[in-house]
């Protein structure tokens, strides 16, 4: 999925320098392709939907959009937290019907 790639800044810290809010925005681009894959999930299908992004606009707000859209319902949820090694923050959501 394409994020911003907040989750690597731990080892690419450069990349907040050139960080600008609106950027943020590619969460629209997340929203629309989440959206046009869920319609051909078939029952019982499971839809991975990962970030390396520590925003909410990318993660937790975005799954509770997709969810109110889609009728995607969350099946589980985790934020994978590797900073103290330097390495990814990932977010990771397993949606179904």
């Amino acid at each position: 999925m394409p994020c911003t790639g907040s989750g690597t800044w731990a080892r690419t810290p450069e990349e907040l320098y050139f960080f600008d809010e609106k950027d943020l925005r590619i969460n629209n681009t997340q929203f629309a392709i989440v959206s046009n894959v869920a319609i051909y999930l078939k029952k019982g299908g499971r839809l991975i939907y990962i970030t390396c992004s520590v925003f909410v606009d990318e993660n937790d707000a975005l799954v509770a959009k997709v969810e109110e859209a889609t009728g995607l319902k969350v099946l589980a949820r985790s934020l994978i937290n590797q900073r103290g090694v330097l390495a990814d923050k990932m977010f990771v959501t397993v949606f179904g019907f």
